[in-house]
């Protein structure tokens, strides 16, 4: 589809949007839905195929790809796991370590440098939403092995990549949870013109 194409199919759709009913626009009737999904299947259209592809295979290589690629460059045996390295000092330090103080000292630090007027906390960013990506901060790999490697004897990488596996894990959990309930709370209720 090329634009001339492209505009006219979705100038169209758009005068049949225009025509409704306009009492109705807090609600999206089922034809407007369609309309809507034409406009969106009149874009994917326009693009190129290449972008088409990578936007499809966006969501496999972030959830799915990355991750395994990831865990397989951690370093971790799986084979003959001792479960008391959760008990470990090494695991429990770097465990904490990556999940409350990536946590506590993103959070602190910008508190600090907003409360000094160093930075601006983002618009329609709360101190809520900041904290739950700070708990994010705690997902990561490459530092922390790479930290790992360099500071702890060989008989303890074992333990700390467990650790560092666990904590990554822990943020992600912790931090996505607590950034949805977060976000649909923080939500605006959508406007209803009454008049």
């Amino acid at each position: 589809m090329n634009t001339k194409e492209f505009l006219e199919h979705v100038q169209k759709q758009l005068k049949k949007i225009e025509r409704e009913n306009p009492a109705e626009d807090a609600v999206v009737t089922e034809q407007r839905h369609y309309l809507l999904r034409e406009i969106e299947t009149s874009c994917e259209r326009a693009s190129m195929p290449l972008v088409r592809l990578e936007h499809s295979l966006h969501p496999w290589v972030s959830y799915c790809i990355m991750p395994i690629f990831a865990l397989a460059n951690a370093g971790v045996a799986i084979s003959g796991f001792d479960a008391g390295v959760f008990s470990h000092p090494v695991y429990l330090g770097v465990t904490l370590g990556l999940f409350l103080g990536k946590a506590v000292g993103i959070t602190l630090f910008s508190f600090v440098a907003v409360k000094l007027r160093f930075a601006e906390l983002p618009r329609n960013c709360s101190w809520h939403q900041l904290a739950g990506a700070a708990i994010l901060g705690g997902i990561g790999f490459t530092m922390a092995l790479f930290i790992a490697n360099l500071g702890l004897e060989a008989h303890q990488l074992a333990e700390a990549k467990a650790g560092i596996l666990s904590a990554s894990l822990l943020s992600a959990v912790v931090g996505l949870t607590y950034l949805s309930r977060v976000s649909r709370a923080a939500a605006p209720e959508p406007e209803v013109d009454e008049g």
